[in-house]
């Protein structure tokens, strides 16, 4: 059975685009001397608890896997945590700035 570790989780600085205020996390996981990332953006949802009086409706915030912002992270391999980090960080910063002047 192949064993990751998680090493550390990163939530980078938010971007905001139009109306949209976006914040990722990034989770670097290792393996023997090799380093991996999953991104996962943050979801707001606005819900009616089960067992709450009708009139509650709660905003949960949740993290979700991110497979497509940055397609494939999580396949690639990084020689550090900063490499992993840097490449995610930079490469939503480019995404998001092509995508804001269009």
């Amino acid at each position: 059975m192949e064993m990751f570790y998680e090493i550390k989780t990163f939530t980078l600085p938010v971007i905001e685009i139009d109306d949209d205020v976006l914040v990722f996390r990034v989770e670097i996981t290792q393996k023997d001397n090799q380093y991996f990332g999953q991104l996962l953006r943050r979801e707001i949802y606005r819900l009616k608890p089960t067992y709450a009086p009708e009139e509650v409706v709660a905003d949960e915030e949740i993290y979700v896997l991110d497979y497509h912002t940055i397609p494939p992270f999580e396949q690639q391999v990084f020689n550090s945590i900063d490499d992993c980090l840097n490449y995610a960080h930079s490469y939503l910063q480019d995404f998001f700035n092509q995508k804001s002047h269009k």
